[in-house]
């Protein structure tokens, strides 16, 4: 018999003075500005470009300097500059995404967050 186990939702607020819509620009198109590709990507350091699907059920994924394409998420809500919905899932053998949600009072999550604070200035 297998058990589930529930994990509480894991929220973190980072603060920026910029426009709702600047903060969701940086934060989706241009990730690859602060997202630490070398560290945290499926092919770490060979990463040319993330590309997002701006459309429910569209994908984010990450192309390689090679050209091999690599799933991150799923969009389940896209709602610019409001906020958007994925489910995370990097790992094709993981037994269901992580959901993460980020809405217009930007709540975020990233192991980076004074990166991302800088790029947003």
């Amino acid at each position: 018999m297998s058990e589930t186990m529930t994990v509480a939702p894991v929220v973190k607020s980072v603060y920026v003075k910029c426009s709702v819509a600047n903060a969701f620009e940086v934060f989706t198109r241009g990730i690859g500005s602060w997202w630490p590709l070398d560290q945290l990507a499926l092919a770490p350091g060979e990463v040319k470009e993330v590309v997002w699907e701006e459309r429910e059920r569209g994908e984010v994924y990450e192309i390689s300097n090679s050209g091999d394409r690599s799933h991150w998420a799923t969009v389940l809500e896209w709602e610019p500059p409001a906020g958007f919905t994925i489910a995370w899932k990097v790992d094709p053998d993981a037994v269901a995404a992580t959901e993460v949600e980020v809405r217009k009072d930007w709540r975020l999550w990233t192991d980076d967050y004074n990166n991302l604070v800088q790029v947003l200035k």
